[in-house]
């Protein structure tokens, strides 16, 4: 894996992952507003950005980072999905479901999906 793909990524994932953080925060596209969560994903955008500081002499150092950016997105998308199988679950049992396009963070769940498959790419070209 080359710096530069390395680099490529980590500004990728830093600038949109910081977009859905913001997006999460104040509820502007098919999110509702929860500034907790958007803290915590900002907090994952950080990882990405500490990425981008690291010395391009130290490669492994800079795919460290993306390895761990990435795992923790998909974690939070693992996290999106159980919240809204909870709160479906939770509306089968009272008797009524309240589950909406804005309760399921399309944008993080897609991150989500798109970061496991660069964990993928990046464990492989790190051993």
């Amino acid at each position: 894996m080359s710096t530069r793909l390395v680099t490529i990524l980590l500004t990728l994932f830093a600038t949109l992952m910081s977009f859905i953080a913001i997006n999460t925060i104040f509820g502007f596209f098919l999110t509702i507003p929860n500034p907790v969560f958007g803290v915590i994903i900002f907090i994952n955008a950080l990882v990405y950005f500490y990425g981008l500081l690291e010395s391009r002499d130290y490669p492994k150092r800079r795919k460290a980072h993306l390895l761990i950016g990435s795992y923790f997105s998909y974690l939070l998308a693992l996290f999106q999905i159980l919240f809204v199988l909870a709160f479906w679950l939770n509306g089968k049992i009272e008797g009524y479901c309240n589950i909406n396009l804005q309760s399921v963070n399309f944008p993080l769940v897609i991150s989500g999906l798109i970061a496991s498959f660069v964990n993928d790419y990046v464990k492989k070209a790190y051993n």
